[in-house]
């Protein structure tokens, strides 16, 4: 599975750092099994500083312990984050058709000054 995220990642340089917080946040809501079931499939894909999103993948199993963790993440090395999850999908070709939507939204509205629909 994988997670489209919206976090500041203007003061996360690096995905470890964003890895780590994850997966401390995950041990810390599900214990020593919901670490040991994440750690290993877990993995951060994508960040893009410019727009906020990161893309984080899970095994299916244990999809529901990372998306459960996901809003109790506070901290990023010292930095104070909001995680906002965007949108969840089987494969990354749907999350990249998601994000360039998301983008293209996001260009529009600025650009009206509105809320809108494109056409």
């Amino acid at each position: 599975m994988y997670i489209v995220i919206e976090v500041d990642l203007q003061h996360v340089r690096e995905k470890k750092k964003l890895w780590d917080t994850l997966i401390e946040t995950v041990q810390e809501m599900h214990g020593d099994f919901g670490h040991a079931a994440v750690e290993r499939g877990f993995r951060v894909k994508y960040t893009d500083e410019k727009t906020n999103i990161a893309i984080i993948s899970t095994s299916r199993n244990t999809y529901p312990l990372v998306a459960s963790s996901l809003p109790f993440v506070e901290k990023v090395g010292q930095s104070n984050v909001k995680i906002k999850t965007l949108n969840v999908s089987g494969s990354l070709k749907h999350c990249l058709l998601f994000v360039k939507k998301h983008h293209k939204k996001c260009l529009w509205e600025s650009k009206e000054g509105k809320k809108a629909k494109p056409k």
